[in-house]
Parts: C-alpha cells; structure tokens; sequence
C-alpha cells in the first residue's frame, strides 16, 4: 500500500514538472498569431490593435496602444519580452527599455479573445523634453490687452509667444510690480523663462500668460511699462480716460502689442 501511494506521488511531482517546462517554454518563444488577427497584417492598423507607430520606436519612448472593439472595458496587457506596461483598460502606454523586436498581447477579459502587435524598437534613446526652457533668439512675444469684466481699473494682459515649446502644458513664468510715479503707476513686467508646474506632457505649445495690473481709481491717468523679455527691456506708456486705454507702444519685434486701443 504504501509502495502504491510512493508510486502515485512520483506521478503527481513528474506531471507538475511537465507543465512547469511548458510553461516556461511558451513564456520564451513568441505564440502563434490568435484567431484575433488571422488574416491581418501583424502590424496593420486595421488590425485589433492600434499603436502609435509600430517601428522606429525609440527606447524609453512612450508608445500608446488601443485595443478596438472590446468585448469589456477590462483589457489585460501583455510584452514578450517583458516589459512594465501602464494599463488603462482598452488603452495602454509602453516604455520600450531596450533595442529589439516586441510583441505586444491584448486579452479581452470577457472574451478571453488575444490579439497581438509587433514593434520594433531602435538603439536611439528617446530624451525627455525639460518643462525648464529659455526663449529663442529671435522669438517674438505678443500681448493683447483687455479690461478685467469685474472693473476697468484692472488691465488684463495676455501674452504669448509665437514660437511653440516642449511640453503642451508648459506656461510662461513672469511677474509684474507696480511702483507710483507722482501719483502714476509705473509696472515692471518681466517675462523670465517657459516652464510647467507639473511632469511635461508630451508634445509642444505656445506658452501663454496673463497678467492683472491694477490702477489707481481715477477719471483720466497716466501709467507708463518697463517690458524685459529675452534680455532686451522695452518701454511704453498709456492713458486711461474712463474706461477706456490708450497705449503708446512703439515696437513691431521683440514684444508687440496687438491693439493699442481698448
């Protein structure tokens, strides 16, 4: 009897070693295309997968895949070789680490339907953009100012480059101070730098920025602007007659009003 139960445990450890080499095997050699794809181009986009770009991919760069017409919003996402994968449900992005060939695996988690993608990935390594970034040389900045709907003693300034930058959240860093000359203000506007508050969002931008100067409250006044921007400092005045402004600004590069009556 207990020969018969030696011989049967014996069964039992050799059948879980079979499958655990199995296993293995299917986690090294890349599949069989699925019944998901059969008869698609492995890297066509009217496959059941969508990527950005299938070859040239660049390591470390962030590539989206979609997964079309899911059965569930419950994806799981799948690399030989492996890599670390941000799923989304039927989305995913991928940093490839590494020059090769990839596979990428869809499985619909109520279907269990597979489709895969294949990529290829360079020995170029992608850079990310810095959300730290100084102005071209010849780059041009423009304001459009306006009146603050809350009081004609606020003057709005809106200001962007017409030059595009990394990052699509990026902004533009500028401060303004206001100092009275003889019963006039006199701002100090100084745009420093292009910059983002957060992680860079892939793409580029304009950078833009608004400025809120306050005036004193008065019938008719004077005000006169000290504009640095790019190393270069720029100088203008206007007149506030009720609520409406005139601006005397004499500069059609570097930092250009866009109307000068509001």
């Amino acid at each position: 009897m207990k020969t018969e139960k030696l011989i049967l445990l014996c069964i039992v450890l050799v059948f879980f070693q079979l499958v655990a080499c199995e296993r293995n095997k299917m986690d090294e050699v890349l599949p069989a295309q699925s019944n998901a794809r059969t008869g698609v181009d492995a890297d066509s986009i009217t496959g059941r997968i969508i990527a950005d770009k299938t070859t040239g991919i660049k390591q470390k760069e962030g590539i989206n895949f979609t997964l079309t017409d899911p059965k569930s919003e419950f994806v799981m996402w799948r690399v030989i070789p492996a890599q670390t994968v941000i799923n989304f449900g039927v989305k995913s992005i991928i940093h490839f680490q590494k020059a090769g060939n990839y596979r990428v695996y869809a499985i619909d988690s109520m279907s269990l339907d597979t489709a895969f993608i294949d990529v290829w990935v360079t020995d170029e390594v992608n850079t990310i953009p810095s959300g730290e970034q100084v102005f071209r040389k010849d780059e041009i900045m423009r304001i459009t100012p306006s009146v603050s709907p809350d009081s004609a003693n606020i003057l709005v300034l809106n200001a962007v480059t017409d030059g595009t930058y990394n990052c699509e959240n990026n902004k533009l860093v500028a401060a303004a101070r206001r100092r009275d000359n003889f019963g006039n203000p006199y701002f100090d506007i100084d745009f420093a730098r292009v910059a983002t508050d957060l992680m860079c969002e892939k793409g580029e931008n304009k950078p833009k920025g608004t400025l809120y100067l306050v005036n004193p409250v008065a019938e008719k006044i004077k005000g006169k602007f000290q504009i640095v921007f790019n190393n270069q400092t720029y100088y203008g005045s206007f007149v506030k007659t009720g609520n409406k402004y005139e601006f005397d600004w004499p500069y059609e590069s570097g930092v250009i009003f866009t109307t000068k009556s509001i």
